[in-house]
């Protein structure tokens, strides 16, 4: 009975270093997994602190040509509104020396007169005949090549500006 015992001791005995060896391997591999997982995610935890910093950058630099786009913008309206305000100021008063010229030389007879504004092809057209029969009639002769293009440039301006 004692070998017996001593076989069936010995086979359990095998059995728990099997075991045990098992166990330690685990052991080992458990160790090196948990190492290899913080070693990644101290990497990804230092990726992600490179990136906040290269998007707070990015946010920095935004934030810089927003504010000067915004200066551009609010120095473009400006000068907009400037020009705006002096082709408004040439075209009326080119429209006022047109009248002026018109009651001056008593031109009274257009094709359109009866209705010279009703839309701004024909005011464009009657202001043209207008300046053109009055510069004709100038005593210092006969410049309407150069009325013709002050009115082109003004009308351009005033289309350009949605006065018409």
């Amino acid at each position: 009975m004692d070998l017996m015992f001593n076989l069936i001791l010995q086979h359990k005995l095998l059995d728990y270093c099997q075991v045990e060896a098992q166990l330690n391997f685990l052991k080992k591999e458990t160790q090196n997994y948990t190492s290899r997982c913080a070693t990644e995610a101290k990497k990804l935890a230092e990726d992600v602190e490179i990136e906040t910093h290269n998007v707070d950058i990015v946010e920095r630099e935004v934030a810089d040509v927003q504010e000067t786009s915004k200066l551009k913008f609010q120095e473009t309206i400006k000068q907009n509104e400037e020009e705006i305000q002096i082709c408004a100021w040439e075209h009326y008063a080119l429209v006022d020396s047109v009248f002026e010229l018109r009651r001056a030389h008593g031109i009274k007879n257009f094709r359109d007169e009866e209705q010279p504004f009703r839309n701004s092809r024909s005011s464009i057209r009657f202001l043209q005949r207008l300046l053109v029969s009055a510069v004709c009639n100038l005593p210092y002769g006969n410049s309407v090549a150069w009325v013709e293009n002050g009115i082109k440039m003004s009308i351009r301006l005033t289309m350009e500006h949605g006065w018409i």
